[in-house]
Formats: C-alpha cells, sequence, structure tokens
C-alpha cells in the first residue's frame, strides 16, 4: 500500500511538470530570426508586426497559393473536373521531391489535386493542375508558361506588384519572386475564399481511388503545418482560439518559409508570414512553427492592445457568443523551364521529432511515466525479495527445529 501511494504521488509530479514545462517552452518573439516578417491585420490591412516586407525574395511553395487562387477564379474551374495527368508533369527531378504519387495517364478530380496542392504541398498535383488549367495544347513547359502568366494576371489584380511567378511549384528559378507584404495580401483575399479555408485548414485528408490507384486510402495526406496540424491549443496561444489556414515552403533559395492565418475567438483573422527564418531558439533546432508562433503572439498582443475586449453588461436575453474551436524534410523538385533548385516542406535538421511539439509532449511524458513505473517496478522486486528470504528464513529455521527435534527423542527400543 506503502508502494502504491509513493506510486501515485510520483505520477502526479510528473503530470504537473509536463504542464508546467510545455507552458514555459515556447520561445518569445525575441527569438525570431528570418530575413523578412509581417502580421498583418486582415480586416484593416494595418501592418502589426515587420522586417523588410517590400524586400523580394524566393518563397518557395508559398506560391502555391497563387496556384490555388488562380484556379479557384478562373471561368473555367469545376471541381468535378477530371485531369488528365502527363509524364512531363508527374516527372520529379529529385525522388525525394514532395509528391501524392500520380502516375502517367492518372485520372484525378480538380477537387483532389488541390487537396493534395494545399494540404500535402504535392509537386505533381501543381504540374497536373497547371497544364491542365492552362488553356493552353502545346508542350509541358509551355503549358507551365501560360499558367504562370495567369497566375501574375491574378496576383496583380489583388494589389500584388511586386511578384512574379514562373512556376505552380515555387521553385527556384530566376526571376520567381515575391515579398512578405504581397503573401500577406494574397492571403488576405484568399482566406476570404470559402473553399480556399476549407482546402488549408484542412488537417488530415484522402483522396478518391483513380483508374491507376482504385483503392481507397491510397492517398492519406497530412497538413504540413505543424500550427494547423494541431491547433492553438497544443500551441499554448493566449489571443488565438485557432489557425486555420497556412502554407509551408523551402527551397534552398528561399530557406524556411510560412504563412499561416491566426483566428481569434472574437473571429478577427491575423495573417503571419516569415520568410528565410532561422530554426533555432534556446540553443535547439525548432519546427518553423515554433517562431511562427512567436511572431503571431506579438501580432495579438499589439493588435489587443489597441483594441482591447469592452466588457459588458449582460443582457437580459442571454447572446450567444460563436467561437472557432479549433519540416530535415521531403525535398519538393521538378524540372521547371529553367533549372529549378530543390524545395523542402516538412521537418528541420537537427531535430529528433522535427519540432513536433505533440510528439515531443506525448513522448516525453511517455518517457517519464515509463521511469516512475521502472521506478515502481524495483521497488516491488525489492520488497519480493525480502519477503522470499523470509520466507527462506523460516522454512530454514523450521528444518533446524525439526533436526533439534529429532535428536532430541529418545531413540527407538
Amino acid at each position: 500500500m506503502k508502494h502504491k501511494k509513493c506510486f501515485l504521488f510520483l505520477l502526479v509530479l510528473v503530470v504537473a511538470s509536463l504542464g508546467v514545462n510545455v507552458l514555459a517552452a515556447w520561445p518569445g518573439f525575441d527569438q525570431v530570426q528570418a530575413s523578412a516578417y509581417i502580421v498583418m491585420d486582415a480586416g484593416s490591412g494595418d501592418i502589426l508586426v515587420e522586417q523588410n516586407i517590400d524586400e523580394q525574395r524566393s518563397i518557395a511553395s508559398i506560391t502555391k497559393i497563387v496556384t490555388c487562387m488562380t484556379i479557384l477564379n478562373l471561368p473555367e474551374y469545376d471541381p468535378d473536373r477530371t485531369l488528365l495527368a502527363s509524364a512531363e508533369a508527374v516527372t520529379l527531378a529529385s525522388p525525394e521531391s514532395v509528391r501524392v504519387g500520380l502516375v502517367a495517364g492518372e485520372e484525378i478530380s480538380t477537387r483532389d489535386a488541390l487537396i493534395a496542392l494545399m494540404v500535402m504541398s504535392a509537386n505533381d498535383a501543381a504540374n497536373v493542375l497547371a497544364e491542365n488549367y492552362s488553356g493552353s495544347t502545346g508542350t509541358h513547359e509551355e503549358k507551365i508558361a501560360a499558367f504562370s502568366e495567369k497566375m501574375n494576371e491574378y496576383a496583380r489584380s489583388q494589389g500584388a506588384h511586386s511578384s512574379n511567378f514562373n512556376n505552380p511549384s515555387g521553385f527556384d528559378v530566376p526571376g520567381h519572386l515575391s515579398t512578405a507584404r504581397d503573401v500577406a495580401i494574397l492571403t488576405g483575399f484568399a482566406m476570404r475564399d470559402e473553399t480556399f479555408r476549407e482546402l488549408v485548414s484542412t488537417r488530415f485528408a484522402s483522396l478518391e481511388p483513380t483508374n491507376m490507384h482504385t483503392n481507397s486510402d491510397w492517398a492519406l495526406i497530412r497538413n504540413s503545418n505543424r500550427l494547423v496540424q494541431f491547433g492553438a491549443d497544443v500551441y499554448d496561444s493566449e489571443y488565438f482560439s485557432d489557425y486555420d489556414g497556412g502554407k509551408t515552403g523551402t527551397t534552398p533559395q528561399a530557406g524556411y518559409c510560412l504563412m499561416t492565418s491566426g483566428l481569434m475567438p472574437d473571429g478577427h483573422r491575423l495573417i503571419g508570414v516569415l520568410l528565410n527564418a532561422t530554426l533555432i531558439a534556446d540553443g535547439r533546432a525548432v519546427d518553423i512553427s515554433i517562431p511562427m508562433r512567436a511572431l503571431l503572439e506579438e501580432g495579438g498582443r499589439i493588435y489587443r492592445e489597441a483594441n482591447p475586449i469592452v466588457e459588458t453588461e449582460t443582457p437580459t436575453v442571454p447572446a450567444t457568443v460563436p467561437e472557432t474551436i479549433a519540416e530535415t524534410a521531403p525535398v519538393n523538385t521538378e524540372p521547371a523551364v529553367t533549372m529549378a533548385t530543390e524545395i523542402v516542406d516538412a521537418d528541420e535538421p537537427g531535430s529528433i521529432f522535427g519540432g513536433d511539439p505533440m510528439l515531443v509532449f506525448v513522448l516525453g511524458g511517455v518517457g517519464i511515466l515509463l521511469a516512475v513505473i521502472l521506478f515502481y517496478v524495483l521497488l516491488e522486486m525489492r520488497r519480493k525479495r525480502k519477503m522470499r528470504r523470509r520466507r527462506q528464513a523460516a522454512r530454514a529455521l523450521r528444518e533446524m527445529q525439526d533436526i533439534r527435534d529429532t535428536w532430541r527423542k529418545p531413540p527407538s527400543r
């Protein structure tokens, strides 16, 4: 009984210490390092936090925001339209390139191709979408060029005048550039689109069977943005009830990039953008979601100080206030019009668990719990050894007593 009480006491201490460690572990805004970043109020367009927001840079797979919105705004857009995957579209330069696994001759719906594009950041899906919605009947390169021009037309129509796109995936090719401000502007408009919001807020998804993949579970994918995957509760946000959209992106030239939409309990939205972020905090490698959390928290703090919550008297009729509840990674590479460098959309190097806060929390808790259980088991083993020795000693005493009784017994006649 004493050991059980000790075990329960230690278990409570473990759980309590885990909670404290998680709450105290988040790096602050002072540790955010990036070539450019911005936090923009999606409603008013006000800029709350900024650094080098008009500096033209490669933005890697964040480009796919424009790819998606270009298609959604085309007159011929049809989510049920069947797209044909060409051999050129599904042939990517690196075997490690992020792809959903389309093969030449495969037929996939626009809806599923967009899911693969925005949730998984699949480059083969980007090519297939661009080819089929390019309006061109030429070669693969001509189709990509034609679709890229449509991307530029869309971007300019939204006020992104410092951007130029040459491919639908975000490869490092000459002239493929944007800015933190433009990304925030484009995202702000995109998040007004219901289909786009649904895509970028999807945490996990599966694609429908195709003529080449007949199993219903052939493509099970997860969102490449950890903030969207796990939500504001896991990331312990003070200002946001949910992270309801985002897009990752990494290339050697662009570095680690991330766009994330943070939704406040009152429905207000802030857009955060990090370009070429340094994934080190407190001397440790972290996932890009960690500095993005710090950036958005700073934006949330500034916004809330300027727009404090006003306490009002309880109305006679109770009102219901809606509340939203809530990468050393694969390399995305594909041939473009010119030689493209590799794109990475996943965990950062040097982090055992890829900076995954939920995974670190769970595995850390399991490890400590196992240590406590081991301690309890060792105590039980020690107790049982003592009991065994006592039984052995008692048996030895009984045997000695029997010997003495036999010695004292008078001899038989």
